[in-house]
């Protein structure tokens, strides 16, 4: 003989049904993905480069300055991404919100000032270089390996041999110790130190061929 179900059992049943569709409920909005914040955004690139170790240093000397803050830079002609490996590609597409890259050229570095009793640089020198360096430091201190003579000058240098590789070197590195902000010269001096170790053929064909625009 069946017996209709007691009060406090339906109600149990009713209260079981209840708690297993809300917990499915529940389930679909805890797995349902959220946008994330533009703080957590920034958190995770952060991260992300933090954790590169070793390859991300080698990333991070490569990127433009203006490129890792979010700038469109380009060549002063427009044809290139003003960057060592955006040199090797055009540009294809429009862009907006468009700066163009540039430098002083190595004469401007070796200018003689034509001041009486002074000959020194016409035009002002980073200052401080790095380390103490300034204009009459031993060029070999500086660029280790250059292939001038022992006693020869970063100012020696540019004054005397202004087409020379070393010169060129030298040239960019001051850009990017500058870093005048009209000129949006697009790596930093130690990045181009950087370049300059490790012998990178590229780099100096990027910095003679884009970024030795301006004489004053």
């Amino acid at each position: 003989m069946d017996f209709p179900p007691r009060h406090d059992e339906s109600r149990m049943n009713v209260d079981n049904k209840q708690q297993l569709s809300g917990g499915s409920k529940r389930s679909a909005a805890e797995t349902q993905p959220t946008a994330a914040s533009p703080v957590q955004s920034l958190a995770r690139r952060r991260a992300i480069f933090k954790g590169l170790g070793k390859g991300g240093a080698v990333l991070a000397a490569t990127v433009p300055i203006q490129t890792l803050a979010g700038q469109t830079l380009l060549t002063a002609d427009g044809g290139h991404q003003c960057s060592v490996s955006g040199m090797h590609s055009g540009v294809h597409s429009a862009a907006t919100d468009v700066i163009y890259c540039g430098g002083y050229t190595p004469t401007y570095w070796g200018a003689v000032s034509t001041v009486p009793g002074r000959t020194g640089p016409a035009n002002s020198w980073p200052s401080p270089l790095p380390n103490g360096s300034t204009p009459y430091t031993k060029c070999r201190d500086v660029f280790t390996g250059a292939p001038v003579a022992p006693n020869t000058t970063l100012f020696d240098v540019m004054k005397g041999t202004p087409t020379a590789d070393i010169a060129h070197w030298i040239c960019a590195w001051l850009n990017g110790l500058k870093q005048k902000s009209t000129h949006h010269f697009p790596y930093s001096g130690q990045k181009v130190m950087d370049f300059y170790n490790a012998n990178n053929l590229d780099a100096l064909t990027f910095f003679k061929t884009y970024t030795e625009n301006y004489t004053a």
